[in-house]
């Protein structure tokens, strides 16, 4: 029972000890200048046709053309 308890608990200090890691990096000057800043305010999405085409119903049309001689 002791060994599991053990075990539980170096889980949690490393999960705690990761998480302060996490905000005390994320809260640094140095994340600041890693992560890429954007001037553009606006965003476009543009969805690619791929996906587009399992939503959308469409029809094939096929188109004879006729070749004059």
């Amino acid at each position: 029972m002791t060994i599991k308890n053990f075990i539980a608990n170096l889980g949690q200090i490393y999960f705690n000890l990761k998480l302060s890691l996490k905000q005390f990096y994320q809260n640094s000057k140095f994340y600041d200048k890693k992560i890429s800043k954007t001037n553009d305010i606006a965003f476009d999405y543009k969805p690619s046709p791929y996906l587009i085409s399992s939503i959308v119903k469409y029809q094939k049309k096929n188109i004879k053309l006729k070749t004059l001689h």
